[in-house]
């Protein structure tokens, strides 16, 4: 069993703060408390809380019935007065009343310092489960951010990880034009990669580009490879300038009335070609010139039907 002095120096190290005058056993109590490892638990701090407020309205409750008790024997006294009674019964009345008096002054000393006990009790109690409670939430506040910032690299490597993958796709794309192009003997394969790269789409079950044929009223008909649509494409008779070997010399020349010879096949460079040929990275003369086939095919088209 330890001393007062020896408690009182260990409730300093352990950092509990309390009055010059405090009892043994209170000091006591304070060190068990705060040695059991249960003072920081939220719940077990709100089951010590309520007992204090138990015994506080408790402490209430008695101190209610001793003034009902005392409210009586004054009522007593003051009747006996008034009937005249017996000087013997009085004396006796207010010695019980005096006793009483006394009775009630100590038991309300009790209370009252059991309630400034219980105060100082419920007080710490608060601190404690609040304090506990700010480190709880702070805690969740730093996984929250914590998790948002994984959340946040994730998508960011996602993002960079499709940008990668549809860069791959695209070299890819224009490689196999490239490779078909040669095959096929275009005059500039690097030119027909410019100007059929954003004909395909991405099929992801094949995990390849394809090019979509349709009809003229827009229905699908056929699904080709990279390889089929260069060769359909190069075979066509109005990109027949682009093939090696089949590309036919300048322009017809015709005489006028006059004598003066003129340029049946004058291309008229707009500012809307160079607009085109410029989003396909051609030079404006040959889009031109492959407008005017597109032009005159799709005039053929129109006559037959």
């Amino acid at each position: 069993m330890l001393t007062k002095e020896e408690l009182i120096a260990k409730a300093k190290a352990l950092g509990i703060t309390h009055d010059e005058d405090i009892e043994e056993d209170d000091l006591n109590t304070l060190i068990e408390e705060k040695e059991n490892p249960k003072s920081k638990d939220p719940a077990y701090l709100e089951a010590e809380l309520q007992k204090v407020i138990r015994k506080r309205d408790e402490a209430k409750a008695d101190k209610r019935k001793l003034k009902e008790k005392l409210d009586a024997l004054e009522k007593d006294l003051k009747e006996a007065r008034e009937n005249a009674a017996d000087p013997e019964e009085i004396k006796k009345v207010k010695d019980e009343l005096k006793e009483l008096k006394n009775f009630k002054k100590e038991m309300d000393d009790k209370a009252e310092e059991e309630e400034l006990k219980n105060k100082t009790e419920k007080e710490r109690l608060e601190v404690s489960f609040n304090k506990e409670l700010k480190n709880f939430k702070a805690q969740l506040e730093e996984l929250k951010v914590e998790r948002d910032k994984v959340l946040e690299d994730r998508e960011e490597e996602l993002k960079k990880a499709k940008a990668l993958n549809e860069s791959l796709r695209r070299y890819t794309l224009e490689s196999d034009i490239l490779k078909y192009a040669a095959k096929n003997d275009a005059l500039k394969p690097e030119q027909i990669v410019k100007l059929t790269r954003n004909e395909f789409t991405w099929d992801d079950k094949e995990e390849t580009f394809i090019y979509l044929k349709k009809d003229k009223k827009g229905k699908l008909i056929d699904e080709l490879t990279v390889g089929e649509f260069i060769s359909e494409y190069l075979s066509d008779e109005e990109n027949e300038n682009l093939v090696r070997g089949s590309v036919k010399s300048g322009f017809k020349t015709e005489k006028k009335k006059d004598g003066k010879s003129s340029n049946n096949n004058s291309l008229d460079i707009t500012d809307q070609i160079k607009k085109e040929a410029e989003s396909r990275d051609l030079d404006p003369e040959v889009w031109a010139k492959i407008k005017s086939k597109q032009d005159e095919k799709l005039g053929r088209n129109k006559k037959k039907v």
